[in-house]
């Protein structure tokens, strides 16, 4: 699969696209569960 789409310009195009869609996604999930950990150490202080 991951040949093919080495070889097909189209695919090299998407593979780059969800390549970058990942980084995207693992960037928010981060900031995400920064944000929840931030939260529960200002609760567990203020609890």
């Amino acid at each position: 699969m991951s040949i093919f789409l080495s070889i097909n310009p189209v695919g090299i195009i998407i593979n780059k696209w969800i390549t970058q869609m990942v980084i995207v996604t693992k960037g928010i999930l981060k900031k995400k569960l920064f944000a929840i950990i931030t939260e529960k150490i200002i609760k567990q202080l203020y609890y």
